[in-house]
């Protein structure tokens, strides 16, 4: 199921598929700066600082772990892909995130994948809400590449993608737009 998202100056293509026990979902988009800007944001602390600060990338032993952090949490989840201009890839939680780049010329063409179980869930999200953070940001990483600022109205964002998500989630389950 594919649908073409665009609001504020955005225009991503937005795929949420399941297969056997996960949901995937694909979201595709580009942005008009150079691969290594768009590396920097996503792949590096100073670039999670700005659309991801709970986020960090840390070496321990030789391997690099990526590390969520706030308040009395903290979880190392690990970085299973890292090359500079080309990909980002690790896990979250009992998901699978990647972030691949394509250099377009005066252009970069972002493509974000996220494998997560379909039971996916816990005391603080589930695969709908999961999904949908992912959404928004990436919004945010398109917003601070084209204007160099985060999106006005976040918690509309939240919600907008959070009924979009379930809206497909609901579709698939139902059986209908399976492909």
């Amino acid at each position: 199921m594919r649908s073409q998202i665009q609001s504020e100056g955005e225009n991503m293509d937005i795929q949420v598929q399941k297969r056997k026990n996960d949901y995937i979902m694909r979201i595709r988009y580009e942005a008009n700066v150079k691969i290594g800007q768009v590396y920097e944001l996503i792949g590096t602390n100073g670039g999670f600082s700005k659309w991801f600060p709970e986020l960090r990338i840390e070496t321990e032993d030789g391997k690099e772990l990526l590390i969520f952090e706030m308040a009395d949490f903290r979880e190392e989840m690990k970085i299973l892909s890292h090359q500079r201009n080309k990909a980002i890839a690790y896990e979250w939680d009992r998901a699978v995130v990647k972030f691949e780049l394509f250099d377009q010329g005066a252009s970069t063409r972002i493509e974000f994948e996220e494998v997560i179980p379909s039971d996916f869930g816990n005391e603080f999200s589930d695969a709908a809400k999961d999904m949908t953070g992912w959404c928004v940001q990436n919004s945010c990483i398109a917003a601070l590449l084209e204007t160099g600022e985060l999106p006005d109205r976040i918690e509309e964002l939240k919600a907008d993608r959070l009924a979009f998500i379930s809206e497909r989630i609901g579709c698939l389950e139902a059986g209908d737009g399976v492909k």
